[in-house]
């Protein structure tokens, strides 16, 4: 199970960059409060104007915050999930259940949201659809009818036999990538689909992986086929991530148009007035360049959080057996 180790301790490392982010998000908070106590004490149009600058920033700040609660919502989710797939995957080898039930149960972990299950694609079905983050699907077929032939390679002892015996396997496995290619649809799918089969049967067929490939189809065996769509799930958090980066780049943005509105107020009706007001655009000059620093600083983190990640093993061990 060490790809569901490296599934939750990479989780684990973007969890630690939102906390850190979030951590930033609280501090800018803090300062905008600090800088709404100081307007308190001034007086006219100089204080309505600056509030509702205030207020637009807050407002802005507080679509953040909600931005990175779903996020952490969705830590959460992946951790307890990975947690309930290993459990799964440890039950079923335990019962000696079958790579192809063994699917069926580990799929029944996800969340609706994740999986459509008996999906239909231009007047076909398919067994299983993962849901990408841009809501196009992954074509999962794990049907596998000729065990028979499996099991009579592994009885037989005439060479020559076995060599016919698994000719009809890769024939067989040819047929499935050809039924397996036309799930994929470019207005509804991914430009991939997994057909996945039983272990013996992946080992049989490596003469016919390349033209899979070629048809946008990925062979893998059933031991494979849940490290991988785990690590596609990943994938998912680290594209939601991504895109809520985006939006904060948007956010600092706004913030930093109502800083900047602010600093013309301040230079423009403050500075020239009297001591008390000097005091006061000293006060809040000071307030916004810490608001200033923290959005610098936010708006660094995508990068540095970026070059912390990893890359992440999708390998699945093969030891011969059906998980």
């Amino acid at each position: 199970f060490k790809d569901l180790s490296t599934v939750q301790s990479q989780v684990s490392s973007i969890a630690v960059g939102q906390q850190a982010l979030a951590q930033s998000v609280n501090q800018l908070e803090v300062t905008l409060k600090e800088l709404e106590t100081k307007l308190a004490q001034t007086t006219g149009d100089v204080k309505t104007t600056l509030s509702r600058d205030v207020s637009e920033a807050r407002r802005v700040l507080a679509e953040l915050k909600a931005r990175f609660e779903d996020q952490t919502r969705l830590d959460t989710e992946i951790h307890t999930i990975a947690r309930r797939i290993e459990r799964v995957l440890v039950g079923a080898r335990t019962r000696g259940a079958s790579g192809e039930n063994i699917l069926a149960d580990a799929f029944n972990e996800f969340p609706p949201e994740m999986i459509d299950r008996d999906y239909r694609i231009g007047g076909r079905v398919v067994e299983y659809a993962m849901i990408l983050p841009n809501k196009k699907r992954l074509p999962i077929d794990s049907k596998w009818s000729s065990m028979e032939t499996i099991e009579r390679i592994a009885r037989e002892t005439d060479p020559e036999r076995i060599k016919r015996l698994e000719a009809e396997v890769e024939k067989e496995m040819e047929r499935k990538v050809r039924e397996v290619a036309s799930y994929i649809d470019p207005a509804s799918t991914s430009n991939i689909a997994i057909a996945a089969v039983p272990d013996a049967v992946y080992a049989l067929c490596k003469r016919v992986h390349v033209e899979a490939f070629k048809k946008g189809v990925l062979i893998m065996a059933y031991s494979m086929v849940i490290p991988y769509v785990l690590a596609l799930y990943h994938l998912h958090l680290q594209m939601a991530q991504s895109i809520d980066f985006e939006n904060l780049e948007a956010y600092l943005t706004k913030i930093e148009r109502s800083l900047d509105e602010m600093d013309r107020i301040l230079e423009n009706r403050i500075a020239r007035v009297g001591t008390m007001a000097s005091n006061a655009y000293t006060e809040c000059k000071q307030i916004l360049g810490s608001i200033r620093a923290a959005t610098a600083y936010l708006r660094e983190l995508p990068a540095k959080d970026t070059q912390k990640d990893e890359p992440l093993a999708l390998g699945g061990s093969q030891d011969g057996g059906e998980t």
